[in-house]
């Protein structure tokens, strides 16, 4: 058949947002984040090193009740955390790409020329615990070009539509699964096997297997790395 051309979607130009300090860690979790920082994701294989100090934190995390609020120190250990990926990202990647692991399946990646992420959400605050209040800094979404969803459920959308919406409106791009909800923030429903190119960066969408319509995006960057969001 005929080969078609996928549509190139031209990357705005954006002013930096204004990148607040990082807040301080609370003292019960000051152990947890050096350790986590002394040992950063290996590409080679498992982190002994870095799991431990994850595991330390989910066993806190499990004995907190969702229908109560979240104590004070989780709240700040959390914002402190989201402050230091603002202030990574303010930083240029010279080659390859960084990523950010988010909330749930929530994934953030930056290589020289683009930034893209993968099913942010705010925290729990439309799932889990309604009494969770920390959400994800507008230093961050400020700096995010393209948003995939993988579907429409809310531990993967942002049901509050903030954060797609932000993005959208500042002139970026958020692609949501064809055949999905209608969604005001979206810009690009993705079929099966769609490609958009954005930059230097070419996304191909995936139909994927669930209980609802949903999309497995490929992403190869301009230096040719691949990265997918199964």
């Amino acid at each position: 058949g005929p080969v078609t051309t996928p549509p190139v979607i031209t990357p705005p130009v954006i002013t930096p947002p204004v990148i607040s300090p990082p807040t301080s860690i609370p003292p019960r979790f000051l152990s947890i984040a050096a350790a986590l920082d002394a040992n950063p994701p290996s590409p080679s294989g498992p982190n002994n090193a870095r799991s431990a100090p994850i595991t330390d934190f989910e066993v806190q995390l499990w004995q907190m009740d969702p229908a109560r609020p979240s104590p004070d120190d989780v709240i700040q250990y959390y914002e402190a955390r989201l402050a230091r990926v603002a202030t990574e990202m303010e930083q240029p990647v010279a080659s390859g790409f960084r990523v950010w692991a988010m909330f749930n399946q929530g994934f953030i990646v930056k290589t020289p020329t683009v930034t893209f992420a993968f099913d942010l959400i705010e925290g729990k605050t439309s799932w889990a615990s309604p009494a969770w209040t920390v959400k994800v800094p507008d230093a961050i979404l400020n700096r995010i070009d393209v948003l995939m969803v993988s579907h429409e459920h809310v531990d993967h959308w942002d049901l509050s539509e903030r954060i797609p919406g932000m993005i959208k409106a500042r002139g970026g791009t958020v692609l949501y699964p064809a055949g999905g909800l209608t969604r005001s923030s979206v810009t690009a429903p993705m079929a099966d096997k769609q490609v958009i190119q954005y930059g230097d960066v070419r996304i191909t969408a995936h139909a994927g297997l669930h209980n609802a319509p949903v999309m497995i995006y490929e992403v190869v960057t301009g230096a040719g790395y691949r990265i997918v969001h199964t």
